[in-house]
């Protein structure tokens, strides 16, 4: 669980360093807001699954438990009855039916298990997007030609430098560099138009 902490960190840093995406810009760079940024994953995933009713606390109610799990390491159940919260303590004003499943638990999530591979989707999405604007500005900047590039990574799959200096040598336009090489290697890659030979 430490390793999916520092795993958050680091991409959360990332993002919020480079990305325009409108949500996560409202926190800043700090990851101790991670739990509004978790809220503002989960109120799309809620009012889109489940519709926009109490989407909000089902969503406050989740990152708060997935919260947990990150400090603990262990899964927590997302559902919970007005007696189990009244038991904690909980006021539940008028309601009378205790063994029902409270308004602000998911009906599509189960455990933290579950909103964590909600919040992973997201998070592997929007990688991929900032990955695809990386590749499509080099590639527009440069005038690269990627198939002589995809050309030089398949005949040098280990080696990053001679494929680079072969691309940068036999070609009359502006040369890459290895970031920009290795960045353009690594999406081909991931959209399977290369075989991952590292």
């Amino acid at each position: 669980m430490q390793n999916l902490e520092k795993d958050l960190k680091k991409f959360f840093d990332a993002i919020l360093e480079n990305s325009n995406y409108s949500d996560l810009d409202l926190y800043k760079d700090t990851f101790e807001n991670r739990l509004s940024i978790f809220e503002s994953i989960l109120d799309d995933y809620f009012n889109e699954k489940e519709g926009r009713c109490c989407s909000h606390d089902k969503s406050s109610h989740t990152a708060k438990l997935v919260e947990k799990t990150l400090k603990d390491g262990k899964y927590y159940s997302l559902k919970e009855t007005y007696r189990e919260y009244q038991a904690k303590g909980g006021n539940i004003g008028n309601i009378t039916k205790l063994d029902e499943v409270a308004y602000w638990c998911p009906k599509t999530l189960e455990t933290t298990e579950d909103a964590l591979k909600v919040l992973f989707g997201v998070i592997s999405s929007i990688k991929t997007l900032k990955l695809q604007e990386d590749v499509l500005n080099i590639v527009f900047l440069k005038n690269v030609d990627v198939k002589y590039l995809s050309h030089c990574v398949e005949l040098y799959p280990d080696d990053n430098d001679l494929g680079l200096k072969t691309y940068n040598g036999f070609h009359n336009k502006e040369d890459l560099t290895i970031k920009e090489y290795k960045t353009i290697k690594n999406y081909l890659i991931r959209k399977g138009l290369l075989k991952n030979e590292d």
